[in-house]
């Protein structure tokens, strides 16, 4: 939930942003989402063979880490360089963070995986419809997006805290698969 909701605050809305779409300036908008999309197409295979290799939530932690540089970089440094960094980032984490978090879910209610599929989907889908009101709220109230990059980057730098601690303690989604 959380990577959906900075998802919301993130480069979906770069195409808008003044310093990297003006008239004096080729607009980045295509290749920002060509970026977004070059970066996802390995993300799961890639997310996955870290999680065999460093266990799930270690590589959740990993994946919500980056993702907040993406979703800071994107609200803090809206150049076009920055711009690019955030959508390769969000291309090359939010499947992941997706994939690895049902693995968890799995891992952690064995008995009743479809349970934890409804309860991990539903939860996504809060992050949907929470984000993007929290974020535009946020936009109306400060005239920026740093701030509400600045909060969905903390949580999701929160988040890898959290997956980063519990990986240190033996639980059913802390093996390596």
């Amino acid at each position: 939930m959380t990577q959906m909701a900075a998802n919301e605050a993130g480069p979906c809305k770069l195409a808008s942003l003044p310093s990297v779409c003006n008239p004096t300036e080729a607009c980045l908008e295509g290749a920002v989402w060509l970026v977004v999309g070059l970066a996802a197409i390995p993300s799961t295979a890639l997310w996955a063979w870290v999680g065999q290799r460093a266990g799930v939530l270690l590589a959740y932690a990993i994946a919500c880490l980056l993702a907040a540089v993406g979703v800071a970089a994107d609200g803090l440094w809206q150049t076009p360089a920055g711009v690019l960094l955030a959508a390769g980032l969000l291309g090359g984490t939010f499947m992941g963070i997706t994939a690895l978090d049902f693995t968890t879910a799995r891992a952690l209610a064995l008995e009743q995986g479809r349970r934890s599929s409804a309860v991990t989907t539903a939860g996504f889908g809060v992050g949907q419809i929470a984000g993007p009101l929290v974020a535009g709220w946020l936009l109306d109230a400060t005239g920026s997006f740093a701030v509400p990059s600045t909060i969905a980057a903390v949580a999701l730098a929160v988040a890898a805290v959290v997956a980063g601690i519990a990986a240190r303690h033996p639980n059913p989604a802390n093996t390596v698969t």
